[in-house]
């Protein structure tokens, strides 16, 4: 990229009315696309590539375009590029000048806050900005020559091109249009949303990408020793994999990059999976922490995981999910076709939810609105944990009798509670069949949820690592019977006590779990001081969800009983 070092850029596009001796300086501004090109082999299983024979020039939308001093940097001018990439921007006459084009697109819609409806930046999470504030990282641009302005204006026409190197096959330096490859899929994902809610309004985002991004957690690129601190890792590019970062700082997308082992820049489906994490985390509710994509995963992350691939998929319009990976980016990474419903048919597998979801939005009879309302309505305030189950039953609310069988049909698909018995809780949620999970070890997964009964003692609640199988082969704590959940109802506002017990036949040395207690997905305290429970102060009348877990150094095993109390 011809500079990618960010000049002191507005916030927001300059209110400046031109002079009626200013000139116009246009053009349009464009990028190369690598499409993955998607095939099948004689097994019918799904092969994917990067074809750059089939290199094509596309429009850079809604970009920040800016016509700036050369040599002071100041800004003398600056606009949006439309959606076709054009731009026309009024600068004084016979002054020098060159166009700066910033990884960095936005609304011209302002919201009532007074900044753009959306606003999506792709920074460099290399830069030494980002080791002191990763929000002020530097912004990816593309920059004209200098020219002089004149008396009649000019046109500035800018393309990125993809770096790519036939002869050499390989990227021998900068990649000018791996930012705005970025921005096309994130612009896509925005536009999708807005056709279901013109009024929605999204938190600013950063993306953050190098090429130097690895799918590891030590960078081939440099020989000192992995950082313990989290942030300098990000800074040296040991992002191990593309991921969304909820918490600052340098919260925000983060893409791997690393030419002949994993990039993502032309990987619209992971592009828009992430960015489907972020539109949870923005708009709606996510109870997962994230991991690992497990065979067996805990529901509430099986369903976030599912979201993003379903998300993915509405956007770009097709049920296929391809991705590349390995020398000149020729081999299959994931792949899959969300028109196939996948395993374990559960109401926690990642795949078989994916199926559905994507089914349930192509349906003339359900379609994307009601999905897209459930998300930022309903299942932000669910009193359960986010999962398929809280989902599906408020989805079935919203549709008419074609679309509640059409969800029905799928949940039975998966093996999961429907119709009218179906609720957030999955209290009716019946034994699974013997091929999808022993019977021996269903006593780990049902009830999904234990309901607590003032003054009784609970059935017992047995954790398990039976299901740690993630798709790495390495040992996780994502997975069903990991964690275990509790529901309880209090008719009256009051302090309560919960109190825990090894369960006869573990043995009496396996220490206690950590039992959370949630309202309506927000965590409650309790009384660090209590050493007979866990003790909660003047808890409202309301249905509460808890999760039982062992401490990270403790084994997964054991079963343990709860009693409610008033304290």
């Amino acid at each position: 990229m011809p500079n990618v070092r960010s000049a002191a850029a507005p916030a927001a596009l300059s209110s400046d009315r031109p002079s009626a001796a200013d000139v116009t300086i246009s053009g349009n501004i464009t990028y190369d696309c690598i499409p993955v090109a998607v095939s099948r082999d004689a097994q019918g299983q799904l092969q994917a590539k990067l074809d750059y024979d089939a290199t094509a020039r596309y429009a850079v939308a809604n970009a920040v375009v800016m016509v700036v001093d050369p040599q002071t940097r100041r800004v003398l001018a600056d606009t949006l590029s439309d959606v076709a990439g054009a731009y026309a921007v009024a600068v004084p006459p016979n002054v020098r000048a060159m166009v700066r084009v910033e990884a960095r697109m936005m609304s011209a819609d302002i919201a009532p806050d007074g900044r753009p409806a959306w606003e999506v930046a792709v920074r460099d999470n290399h830069s030494e900005e980002f080791r002191s504030v990763p929000e002020q990282a530097t912004v990816y641009a593309l920059e004209s020559e200098p020219f002089d302005t004149g008396t009649r204006g000019r046109t500035v026409a800018l393309h990125a091109g993809s770096g790519w190197s036939r002869d050499l096959q390989r990227y021998p330096a900068s990649r000018p249009a791996a930012p705005f490859a970025i921005l096309a899929a994130i612009h896509q994902a925005i536009q999708r949303v807005l056709l279901v809610d013109r009024a929605a309004v999204f938190a600013p985002l950063n993306v953050f990408w190098h090429p130097h991004n690895v799918p590891e957690t030590r960078n081939p690129h440099q020989e000192e020793a992995t950082p313990d601190d989290p942030l300098e890792r990000l800074s040296r590019g040991y992002i191990g994999t593309s991921f969304f970062k909820v918490t600052p700082p340098g919260s925000g997308i983060y893409l791997l990059g690393a030419q002949n082992l994993d990039t993502d820049e032309y990987h619209p489906a992971t592009i828009i999976h992430e960015w489907a994490h972020y539109f949870e985390n923005a708009f709606s509710r996510a109870d997962n922490g994230g991991g690992a994509h497990e065979e067996h995963p805990d529901m509430r992350s099986g369903f976030t995981e599912a979201w993003a691939n379903a998300l993915s998929s509405i956007v770009r319009g097709t049920p296929i999910y391809a991705t590349t990976c390995g020398q000149k980016q020729a081999s299959t990474g994931a792949a899959f076709d969300l028109d196939e419903i996948g395993t374990p048919r559960t109401w926690y597998g990642e795949m078989p939810i994916s199926h559905a979801l994507y089914q349930w939005a192509k349906s003339p009879h359900i379609g994307f609105q009601p999905i897209y309302d459930v998300m930022v309505n309903e299942q932000k305030r669910v009193g359960a944990f986010t999962s398929l189950l809280s989902f599906a039953a408020r989805l079935r609310k919203r549709v008419g009798i074609a679309g509640q069988g059409e969800i029905d049909r799928l949940l039975r698909a998966l093996n999961t509670v429907e119709g009218a018995s179906l609720d957030e809780w999955g209290t009716r949620q019946r034994v699974l069949p013997a091929d999808v999970v022993a019977p021996s070890e269903q006593r780990y997964l049902l009830p999904i949820y234990t309901e607590l009964i003032l003054d009784e003692p609970s059935p017992p609640l047995c954790l398990t690592d039976k299901f740690n199988r993630s798709e790495a082969g390495k040992a996780t704590r994502g997975c069903v019977g990991n964690r275990r959940f509790l529901r309880f109802t209090l008719a009256r506002r009051g302090n309560y006590r919960v109190i825990g017990e090894v369960a006869a036949g573990s043995p009496q040395d396996v220490p206690l779990p950590y039992f959370d207690l949630y309202l309506g997905g927000t965590k409650i305290a309790h009384d660090p001081t209590d050493a007979n429970g866990w003790a909660y102060y003047d808890l409202p009348p309301a249905t509460y969800a808890a999760e039982i877990y062992p401490a990270a150094q403790q084994p997964l095993a054991g079963c343990f009983r709860f009693t409610l109390k008033r304290a």
